[in-house]
């Protein structure tokens, strides 16, 4: 015979709290402290704030001065504009350049516009400042004989007859080319002897120059022949005899002859 027990009613047990672990005190970190490092700063005076002197005006930030103001339709916006007319006054100003001369940009109507400066004109003096020219020739070469020597090679370029204004006097130039080198300065008086030789377009200007020599007295210093023979060059015949007579022609030569010319 089975016997019939009443069903047992569980309760379901409570929670189990949880537990929060603990470390010891050693591992805890500690405070932090304030520092006084800048405690030099805090008063209410800074380091960094502007001092006056009676030398230096006052400086206000650029939002804060009379350079910037509210334009008509950005009262609201927080926008403004710059007054041209004080950036103007504080271009006009400031220091210039020193050795230059500043045009200020308020004179050239632009108020942004920068400085100009005018550079100097450096002016090259020839010797040939007072002398007028009477002929010339350019393209010509010029064989050079000093003494023993034989003539040197050709040396292109432009020869001139010059006269003083003043004195009168007259002598035969010859700068080479391109750099424009004196070659030749010859002044034309009675122991200089001129020839021109029409058959092979050759002036021959020949006389007697002074070698200058250190330590020995000028009245020592010897004297060699010495000839140039002008070609004409690149220069055409008709131009190159032309320029020849004019040097024959001088009255400054004692002694002047035009060889094979009828």
């Amino acid at each position: 015979m089975m016997l019939w027990r009443r069903p047992t009613r569980i309760t379901p047990s409570r929670p189990i709290a949880a537990q929060t672990a603990s470390f010891p005190s050693a591992f805890s970190i500690p405070a932090v402290k304030p520092s006084s490092a800048f405690t030099a700063f805090s008063g209410t005076t800074s380091a960094f704030s502007i001092v006056s002197s009676p030398s230096s005006t006052s400086l206000k930030p650029v939002w804060c001065s009379d350079l910037v103001r509210p334009g008509p339709t950005d009262v609201g916006s927080g926008k403004a504009e710059i007054k041209p007319e004080a950036i103007a006054v504080s271009i006009d100003t400031s220091p210039e350049i020193a050795g230059a001369a500043s045009v200020p940009a308020v004179q050239s109507g632009d108020a942004l516009a920068s400085h100009s400066y005018a550079k100097g004109v450096q002016n090259t003096l020839t010797g040939e400042e007072q002398e007028r020219v009477v002929t010339e020739l350019k393209g010509a070469k010029v064989f050079i004989k000093r003494g023993d020597r034989e003539f040197t090679d050709g040396i292109l370029g432009h020869v001139k007859l010059l006269s003083h204004e003043i004195s009168g006097e007259e002598r035969i130039l010859f700068r080479r080319e391109p750099v424009w080198k004196v070659s030749m300065s010859v002044r034309l008086r009675p122991t200089v002897r001129c020839t021109f030789d029409r058959a092979q377009s050759t002036l021959r200007v020949t006389l007697k120059e002074t070698e200058e020599q250190e330590g020995v007295p000028h009245e020592q210093w010897p004297q060699h022949m010495v000839i140039y023979a002008i070609k004409r060059g690149k220069a055409t015949k008709s131009d190159f005899e032309e320029f020849a007579r004019g040097v024959i022609a001088s009255t400054h030569l004692s002694l002047s002859s035009l060889d094979g010319t009828t």
